[in-house]
C-alpha cells in the first residue's frame, strides 16, 4: 500500500469544444502516489478508485475513457497518474460509457435516397392545378393497366454498429432476409416486411472497462427501409373484395393479369367477362341451320366453343366488330387480360378493374431477436 494518494491541481484541465458534434467536454483528472519503495507495484485504478467507465463526480456528462501512469522527473518513487474523461455522441441520445461493452445500446446511422419502382396507382390531374383527391389503378378507360409505369419512392439507408461477444460471421448467410416484426428506430416506426437487412461487417476488438479487458468484435449491420405505401386488394378470403392501403415494403405488387383463362359455362358471375374464352362461332359450311345463320360471328344466346369444357385452361380472347352480318367476333388477346380470383375473365365494369394483390418475395425472421440488436 502507498504512502500517499493525493488529487492535484497540477496538469488538471477542462476543455469544451464544438468537434463537429462528436466530442464537447473533456477534463483530466491528476493523482500522485507516493510508493513505499522504488520497486512497489499498485493499481493505479485501485488506489485512486476510478476506473475506465466511471462517471466524473462534478460533470456527470462525462465518463473516464483513458489513464496514463508516469514516474514524477528522475524519481522512482512518485507516480503521476491521469485520469481522462470525455463526453460521446450516441444515437439513444443516453450515455453508454457506463455499461460494459455487451450491454451498450447499439449505435446507428442512417442516409436517405430514392429508388425507381413500377407503380399500379395514381393521381389523374383534373384542371390547371388540381388533382384527385384520390389515387385510382393505373389502366385505361377498359380496365388495360399500363405498364412501364414508375415512380420515385425513398428509401432509408440504416447502419447500426453494437460491439458483440462472439462472431459475428454467424450472421452474414441471412443477408436478404426482411424483418417480422415492428422495429423502432429514433422516432421512425417501420412495419413488418419493410426493413431489408443487407450484411454485416466486422472487426476484431479489444476494449478496458471497469477494471478489466473486453475481447469481442466491433459489428456493423447494413439494411435498407422502404415504406413503399400503396394500395392493394386484401387476400383475406372475403367475398367483397376491398383495396386498402398498406405498407408494402419489400413485397411486391402484382396485377392479377393473364394470356390464358379458366373457361366457364356464360354467362357466369356478376364480374364475370363471358367474351374473354373462346365462344361458338358460325359455320356457313355446317348442316346446322343456327351455325349458317351466325357464319364468320359468335352465335347467339352465346355459348363455349365446341371441345371446351367449363373449367379447362384456354387462350384469353377479347371481342372485335364481325363483318359478316354484324354481331361481334373474337381474336386472341395481344396483351394479358384482367383475372378473376376463379380465373376467369373479369369484365371491365368490375370495381376494382384490376385485381392488384401484394405478395412476399424476401424470406423473413424476426430481426431483431436474430442479430441481437440492442436498439433503444
Amino acid at each position: 500500500m502507498p504512502k500517499l494518494v493525493k488529487e492535484t491541481t497540477s496538469g488538471a484541465q477542462f476543455t469544451r469544444s464544438m468537434n463537429e458534434g462528436v466530442l464537447a467536454d473533456s477534463q483530466d483528472r491528476v493523482f500522485k502516489i507516493v510508493l513505499n519503495a522504488p520497486n512497489e507495484v499498485v493499481n493505479p485504478q485501485t488506489e485512486c478508485d476510478i476506473t475506465i467507465g466511471d462517471q466524473h463526480p462534478v460533470n456527470t456528462n462525462i465518463y473516464c475513457k483513458t489513464f496514463s501512469v508516469r514516474f514524477d522527473g528522475e524519481s522512482r518513487m512518485v507516480m503521476i497518474v491521469t485520469f481522462s474523461y470525455e463526453s460521446s455522441a450516441h444515437s439513444s441520445q443516453q450515455p453508454q460509457d457506463d455499461k460494459p461493452p455487451e450491454l451498450r445500446a447499439a449505435n446507428w446511422s442512417t442516409s436517405t435516397s430514392l429508388i425507381e419502382q413500377p407503380v399500379y396507382r395514381w393521381y389523374k390531374r383534373t384542371n390547371l392545378y388540381q388533382w384527385d383527391l384520390g389515387d385510382t389503378p393505373a389502366v385505361n378507360s377498359v380496365g388495360d393497366i399500363y405498364e412501364a409505369v414508375s415512380q420515385l419512392t425513398s428509401v432509408v439507408n440504416i447502419s447500426i454498429e453494437q460491439w458483440e461477444p462472439n462472431d459475428p460471421t454467424r450472421h452474414s448467410a441471412i443477408g436478404g432476409y426482411i424483418n417480422e416484426e415492428v422495429m423502432t428506430l429514433g422516432s421512425l416506426t417501420m412495419e413488418p416486411h419493410t426493413v431489408l437487412y443487407r450484411g454485416v461487417s466486422s472487426q476484431p476488438s479489444v476494449e478496458s472497462w471497469g477494471g478489466g479487458t473486453w475481447r469481442g468484435w466491433k459489428a456493423t449491420y447494413e439494411f435498407t427501409y422502404k415504406p413503399n405505401r400503396t394500395k392493394i386488394v386484401l387476400a383475406n378470403g372475403s367475398p367483397f373484395e376491398t383495396e386498402e392501403e398498406v405498407f408494402l415494403g419489400w413485397d411486391v405488387a402484382i396485377p392479377q393479369t393473364g394470356f390464358n383463362v379458366l373457361a366457364f359455362t356464360p354467362p357466369g358471375g356478376a364480374d364475370d367477362d363471358p367474351y374473354g374464352q373462346p365462344l361458338q362461332h358460325g359455320d356457313e359450311n355446317s348442316n346446322d341451320a343456327t351455325l349458317r345463320q351466325f357464319a364468320g360471328r359468335i352465335v347467339e344466346p352465346i355459348k363455349l366453343f365446341t371441345g371446351v369444357a367449363a373449367g379447362e385452361k384456354v387462350r384469353a380472347m377479347v371481342k372485335v366488330f364481325s363483318y359478316r352480318g354484324g354481331g361481334a367476333s373474337q381474336t386472341p388477346s395481344a396483351s394479358p387480360i384482367p383475372l378473376n380470383n376463379n380465373g376467369r375473365p373479369r369484365k371491365s365494369t368490375a370495381s376494382p378493374k384490376v385485381l392488384v394483390y401484394g405478395y412476399q418475395v424476401q424470406p423473413s425472421i424476426n430481426l431483431t431477436q436474430r442479430l441481437a440488436l440492442r436498439l433503444e
